[in-house]
């Protein structure tokens, strides 16, 4: 039997059924594919009580690991419409973007799902469970970290204290400490 979620083929974005990514999933992970479904909890308030479930931090996406050249196992499975990607051609999902959600989601971290955001402040945390993990910042009440999945153009958002944030300056090995950056200015998050 081969390997058909072999490490050694890329990520790609699929697109599914609405509310079907979790079945799409497992449908894709029982016909032994690498696949990577991040949740994140919420709650929701149904008549009188409140009930925490876990949704999809990217609806409508299951990230699969796959020879696009063998798709057809990807493409009949039931809830499955296509592999993201320009025309005919798949667009991967770098393997460092999944990389980095798949810390988020080990960090404990509360997160959720956020709009991606194309202008902001790049980052990288300097202590803390993400530490060396890339983003951007936004202020939105408690500093967070923002982590996109570029060509999804979606985003996961995770709080993080801002002590442990340095933002990235273009071309500079050092980056220009947090704190310094926001002296009379306020936050920056974006242009």
């Amino acid at each position: 039997m081969t390997d058909l979620g072999s490490s050694r083929f890329p990520w790609y974005a699929v697109r599914t059924k609405h509310h079907h990514e979790k079945q799409v999933a497992l449908a894709l992970g029982h016909k032994a594919f690498d696949v990577f479904l991040p949740l994140g909890r919420t709650l929701r308030s149904h008549r009188a009580r409140r009930q925490e479930i876990e949704l999809p931090l990217f609806p409508g996406y299951v990230f699969c690991r796959f020879d696009f050249r063998n798709r057809l196992p990807i493409l009949i499975t039931p809830g499955v419409f296509f592999v993201l990607g320009i025309g005919r051609d798949p667009w991967p999902v770098p393997e460092e973007e999944i990389e980095t959600i798949r810390r988020v989601m080990a960090s404990g971290l509360q997160s959720s799902a956020h709009n991606y955001l194309q202008l902001g402040e790049q980052v990288r945390i300097v202590s803390g469970p993400l530490r060396d993990v890339t983003g951007l910042v936004e202020h939105l009440g408690a500093s967070q970290l923002i982590v996109s999945i570029t060509m999804l153009q979606r985003s996961v958002a995770v709080t993080i204290n801002p002590e442990w944030v340095v933002p990235c300056k273009a071309g500079a090995l050092d980056p220009i400490p947090y704190s310094q950056r926001l002296v009379g200015s306020g936050p920056i998050v974006g242009r």
